[in-house]
């Protein structure tokens, strides 16, 4: 890896591109999409792109570069069917490496920007697949209904919370709000 490779790495539940500023074995000082600099193990990147960027164009330059990279990549992942996908490759119940989800997700003339769109995609979307760098096994068809109801039931706590903070907080600035039977729920969590 030299300087000046375009990568991405997780960081907070968020996937960010970055290029190589200093490569230090086993780690990279990495300059990422939001200008800002940070290191980062090399085993923790999720993914090292074949393109290398000239570094002497300046930083505004560089973030526009991997900005639009970002861009790119977020929208191919978009068009990446995963339950289908999922559904080519659960019958064969074994680990799949990257270039060839990548080949199955784009068969012509797939990039490294195509590779990171897979990631993305099975990142984005957790139900199907497990993955690792650069590798992916699909859940059994009993996981995968596992994960949708967790899914599911995050969804409705999402909601409750959404709908009863509101509700609490036209109690709590004095507007006139009926305690109706929809927020029966959010006060019987109120009073215990």
């Amino acid at each position: 890896m030299e300087n000046g490779t375009i990568v991405e790495y997780i960081d907070q539940q968020q996937i960010f591109c970055a290029v190589v500023v200093e490569y230090n074995d086993p780690r990279v000082r990495l300059l990422n999409e939001n200008n800002r600099e940070v290191n980062q193990k090399v085993n923790r990147l999720s993914h090292i792109s074949r393109i290398i960027l000239r570094m002497n164009g300046g930083r505004d330059k560089l973030i526009a570069t991997i900005k639009e990279t970002a861009v790119r990549r977020k929208s191919l992942s978009e068009i990446i069917d995963i339950r289908e996908l999922w559904e080519v490759l659960s019958p064969m119940g074994e680990w799949v490496d990257l270039s060839t989800m990548t080949a199955l997700c784009f068969p012509n003339n797939a990039t490294g920007d195509h590779e990171a769109a897979v990631i993305r995609a099975c990142f984005n979307n957790r139900i199907y697949f497990k993955f690792n760098q650069d590798s992916f096994f699909p859940h059994s068809a009993a996981d995968v209904e596992k994960n949708i109801n967790r899914e599911k039931e995050q969804e409705l706590k999402n909601q409750l919370i959404e709908e009863g903070g509101d509700w609490l907080k036209k109690v709590l600035a004095g507007i006139e709000t009926d305690p109706a039977k929809d927020n029966a729920f959010l006060i019987e969590i109120l009073k215990s």
